[in-house]
Order: structure tokens, then C-alpha cells, then sequence
């Protein structure tokens, strides 16, 4: 029981955990906390990770945007480009992620406020995870807590064993992406 800690030291910079278990369609869902760090950030949740150059990626940042993006071949596009809400609370605050992967069905809600929905079929499944990074600034550190995964899916695909209704436990195993993350700068806040 506790936190799962992400720490980027170097500006311009991703890293993930991700779960071991594969799962086509899935609700998730995680408590968040930018425990330290530029709120010029990124952080958030994985689905459908196949490798490091395929998943869909779910951001927040410490200032108070959201987007949605795809890293496909090792490309990253944007599906639902950085957009300020009030919906996340800003700086060193907690934040809850609820996102959602069915189908070709991606959608995301902060603290119980839907954000936006896309439709994309790049990935039918994959292993789900939680991510954080840098921009020009370094020194961000994540904590992730209660990470919960909910079947949406007919039958299961995960090879591990699971009792009805309840969803195994993820086993975090990080993994720093090779390269400087390539997302878009954050647009600049309104003053």
C-alpha cells in the first residue's frame, strides 16, 4: 500500500509505468498528486500500450490542461489537443482520472467532470499505465495512488487468473521512454 512515485530529472522528458495485464476494453481510474516539480508538466494514464511506439496517452498538467494523444510507429498526434479547464486542480493538488477505452472509444473525466471524447482505431488492446514528464523546465515529481482497472470487455484477455467482478491488481514496472518526450508545448495560460 502507497504511492507509486514518476521522477523526470532531464527537461523534455516521458516516463511510464505499465501494468503487465492486457485488457481490450477498460475503465480506469487513479488518484493523482503533483508532489513537486514546474506545473508546466505532463502527467496521466495509459491505455492499449503495446510498446514504447504504440498507446494512447491521457495528460494532464500542473497548470491546468488536458489532451489526449496517440504515439503510433513512434509518432505522436494529438487527438484532443492541450485545452485549459478548471475541471483540474492546479499546481502541487490532487487530481482523480477516470478514462475510458472501448471499442474506438476514448474518453477522459478530472475529478468527475468529463473532458472529451474521441474516436480512434489504432489499438484493440494493450497493457494499461501511468505516465509523467517534462517540458522545458525539469524536476517534476508524480505520485499515482489507487489505481483501479474495470473490465469493459466480454471476456477478458489477461492471462492471470481473476475472481468475478474484481479486477487484478496492476504491478507497476517503470520504463523510461529512449528519446525526449515529444508532446506539444502547453499553449500559454491566460493571464
Amino acid at each position: 500500500d502507497g504511492e507509486y512515485l514518476i521522477e523526470v530529472f532531464e527537461s523534455n522528458f516521458g516516463a511510464w509505468a505499465t501494468s503487465g495485464d492486457r485488457w481490450a476494453d477498460a475503465a480506469i481510474e487513479i488518484e493523482t498528486r503533483q508532489v513537486s516539480g514546474p506545473d508546466d508538466n505532463q502527467y496521466g494514464l495509459l491505455c492499449r500500450f503495446q510498446d514504447t511506439d504504440n498507446f494512447y496517452e491521457f495528460d494532464i498538467s500542473g497548470d491546468g490542461y488536458y489532451a489526449i494523444y496517440v504515439k503510433r510507429a513512434g509518432e505522436f498526434t494529438a487527438l484532443a489537443p492541450w485545452t485549459a479547464t478548471n475541471a483540474i486542480r492546479q499546481g502541487e493538488s490532487s487530481n482523480h482520472l477516470a478514462v475510458t477505452c472501448q471499442g474506438n472509444r476514448l474518453a477522459m473525466s478530472v475529478n468527475g467532470e468529463f473532458l472529451a471524447e474521441v474516436f480512434y482505431d489504432a489499438f484493440s488492446e494493450g497493457e494499461v499505465g501511468m505516465t509523467a514528464g517534462t517540458f522545458d523546465e525539469p524536476g517534476v515529481v508524480i505520485a499515482f495512488d489507487n489505481m483501479q482497472v474495470g473490465d469493459l470487455s466480454p471476456a477478458p484477455i489477461s492471462p492471470r487468473a481473476q475472481a468475478p467482478g474484481r479486477a487484478p491488481t496492476p504491478t507497476p514496472r517503470p520504463t523510461v521512454t529512449p528519446q525526449p518526450a515529444p508532446l506539444a508545448r502547453l499553449p500559454p495560460q491566460p493571464a
